[in-house]
C-alpha cells in the first residue's frame, strides 16, 4: 500500500517537477542572456580603448567591432568542438528537447547527434552573420545608420547571438543534416579565401621588414631576420617532405595497398615550391615585395596543406595506423587546420584594414590644418592658417582677399601656438564620419564561411567519423590536396600578374 502511494504521489509531482525544471532553465538562459549583454557591453568598450589607441573615434569603434565578432567566432568554436561529443547525448535525456535531437531512423549513426550539433552550432553562427551582412550591404560609411547594424547594439545583438544558438536546440536534426551540405560549400570558398589572405600577409610581411632597413640595405638586421626565417621555413618544408615518404609511401590498410598516387603527390609538392622559388627570385624585378621568405612560407604552408590531406587516408598512413611510430593525438593534425582557420579569421578581422584605416585617419586629421571656419557677429569668416589678413579692396567694401590653398603650407600637429587649430582637430578626431575601412557584407561573410570550415573540420567533411578519427574520409583528402593546389597557381600568378598587365595597379 505504501508503495502504492508513492507511486501515486510520483505520478503527480513527476509533471510538476518537469514543468519547474524547464522554466528555472528557461529563467537562468534569461538571466544568462542579460548578463552576458551587459558583460558584452563593457567588454566592447574596453576593448575599443585598448585596441583603438589614440586613433580617431571611428577608429576605435571600427576594431572593437571587429574583435568583439572574433571573440563571438572563438567562443562558438570552442563550445562545438569541445561539447560536439558530450552535449548531444546529455541533451538528449531532456524530454523537452530529446526528441529534436534524435537523428532521423534512415540517417541515424553513432556519431550523427554528435554531426548535428556541430552543425547546429555553426547554423546559428553563420545566420547571425548573414542576417548583419544583409544589413550592411553598402553600408561602409559610418555616416550610413545601417552601419550601426555592425558597429553598435553590443548587448542586443549578444542576446541574439546567445537565444540563436539555443533556439537551435528545438530544431529537428534531419534540417541540420541537410544544411551540412550547404556548409561544405562554404567550408570550401572559405579554403580559396584563406588562399588569398595568407599570400597577402606574407607579402605585407616581408615588405614590412624590407623597409624597416631599407631596399639597398641587404646586411641590415630586418634583412638578416628575414634571412633566418626563411632558411627556417625552407628548412622545415624540405624536412616534413622527406618524413612525408615514411608516413604515406608505404601501404597500412589493405594488403596489398598502391601507394603510387601518394608518393606522386609528395613529388609534384616538392617540386612545384622549388619551381616557385626560383621564380620569385626573377620576380623581384618588377616586384620588390616578394623574395625568398614569402616564397619559403608559401612552401611550409603547401607542405603542411598536403600532410593534412594524405593524413584523411588510411591505405598508406604510418601515423594513424602505426601506434609504436606516431605517440601524439589523432586530431593533432586537424586541431592545427582549425587553429590556422582561426588565426587567419583573426588577421581578416583585426589587421587586414589597417592601412585603409589609417590613409581615413590621416584625411581627417589633415582638415583643419587647410582651414577654420569661424562665427563672427555679421557673417562667417574663412581664415587661413598662418596667412596674414589682406586688406580691403580699393574702392570699398568688406570683401577681402585669401592667398591660393595651394600656396598655404601649414601643418597644425607641429604648431604649439594656434589652440584654436588644436581644438578643430581634436573635435575632427572625435567625429563618427568617414569610411569604416573595409566591407563590412564581405567582413560577414567570411566570418560566415570561416565557421563552416571549422564545422567541416569538426564533422569530417559533412561524412560519418569516429570519436577519435575526425577529418579522415577520401573526400577531405582530396580537398585539401586540391587546395594546396590552388595556393601554388595562386601565389605564382601573383608573382606574373604585375608583369603580364603592366596597366594595373597591384599596390
Amino acid at each position: 500500500r505504501d508503495q502504492g502511494d508513492m507511486s501515486k504521489m510520483a505520478c503527480l509531482l513527476g509533471p510538476l517537477m518537469g514543468l519547474g525544471t524547464t522554466l528555472a532553465g528557461c529563467t537562468g538562459m534569461q538571466l544568462t542572456s542579460c548578463a552576458l549583454s551587459s558583460l558584452c557591453s563593457f567588454a566592447c568598450a574596453a576593448a575599443g580603448k585598448a585596441v583603438g589607441g589614440n586613433g580617431t573615434k571611428a577608429t576605435q569603434v571600427s576594431r572593437t567591432a571587429r574583435v568583439s565578432y572574433l571573440g563571438l567566432f572563438l567562443v562558438t568554436t570552442i563550445v562545438a568542438g569541445i561539447f560536439r561529443d558530450v552535449a548531444p547525448e546529455q541533451l538528449s535525456k531532456l524530454e523537452f528537447i530529446g526528441e529534436y535531437l534524435q537523428c532521423p531512423p534512415d540517417r541515424n549513426s553513432p556519431n550523427c547527434m554528435a554531426r548535428a550539433f556541430v552543425l547546429r552550432m555553426c547554423f546559428a553562427h553563420a545566420a547571425f552573420h548573414f542576417v548583419l551582412a544583409l544589413a550592411c550591404i553598402g553600408a561602409d560609411d559610418l555616416e550610413n545608420p545601417r552601419s550601426a547594424f555592425h558597429t553598435g547594439a553590443w548587448g542586443v545583438k549578444t542576446m541574439v547571438w546567445g537565444l540563436a544558438h539555443v533556439s537551435t536546440l528545438f530544431m529537428p536534426s534531419a534540417f541540420f543534416l541537410d544544411f551540412g551540405w550547404l556548409a561544405l560549400t562554404c567550408g570550401v570558398l572559405f579554403l580559396m579565401v584563406q588562399i588569398v589572405l595568407f599570400i597577402d600577409w606574407v607579402f605585407a610581411w616581408n615588405e614590412s621588414w624590407i623597409d624597416k632597413d631599407g631596399t639597398n640595405n641587404v646586411t641590415g638586421p630586418w634583412h638578416l631576420a628575414l634571412g633566418g626565417v626563411s632558411l627556417v621555413g625552407f628548412t622545415t618544408a624540405l624536412t616534413l617532405s622527406g618524413f612525408m615518404y615514411v608516413w604515406f609511401g608505404h601501404s597500412t590498410g589493405d594488403l596489398g595497398a598502391d601507394c603510387g598516387m601518394y608518393i606522386f603527390f609528395i613529388t609534384m609538392n616538392l617540386l612545384m615550391f622549388l619551381f616557385l622559388t626560383g621564380m620569385s627570385f626573377k620576380a623581384t624585378e618588377w616586384m620588390p615585395s616578394t623574395g625568398l621568405m614569402p616564397s619559403a612560407m608559401i612552401s611550409l604552408f603547401m607542405t603542411f596543406k598536403l600532410i593534412a590531406g594524405l593524413y584523411a587516408q588510411n591505405q598508406c598512413n604510418v601515423l594513424s595506423q602505426g601506434a609504436s611510430v606516431y605517440k601524439g593525438p589523432p586530431q593533432l593534425v586537424s586541431a592545427i587546420s582549425i587553429f590556422i582557420a582561426v588565426v587567419l579569421a583573426a588577421y581578416n578581422s583585426v589587421w587586414i584594414s589597417g592601412s585603409m584605416e589609417a590613409t581615413a585617419n590621416r584625411e581627417k586629421a589633415v582638415l583643419p590644418t587647410l582651414k577654420l571656419t569661424a562665427a563672427t557677429d555679421t557673417a562667417p569668416a574663412t581664415v587661413e592658417l598662418g596667412a596674414a589678413t589682406a586688406e580691403p579692396k580699393p574702392g570699398g567694401g568688406d570683401e577681402r582677399q585669401y592667398p591660393l590653398l595651394s600656396d598655404v603650407q601649414v601643418d597644425v600637429a607641429n604648431s604649439q601656438e594656434d589652440a584654436a587649430a588644436q581644438k578643430a582637430r581634436e573635435e575632427v578626431l572625435d567625429k563618427m564620419e568617414g569610411p569604416i575601412g573595409y566591407n563590412i557584407a564581405a567582413f560577414h561573410a567570411s566570418f560566415l564561411m570561416g565557421m563552416c570550415y571549422v564545422a567541416m573540420q569538426l564533422t569530417n567533411w559533412n561524412e560519418d567519423f569516429e570519436k577519435d578519427h575526425i577529418d579522415n574520409s577520401t573526400g577531405s583528402m582530396w580537398i585539401k590536396v586540391v587546395d594546396s593546389w590552388m595556393l601554388a597557381a595562386a601565389f605564382g600568378w601573383s608573382m606574373i600578374a604585375p608583369k603580364v598587365l603592366s596597366g594595373r595597379d597591384f599596390a
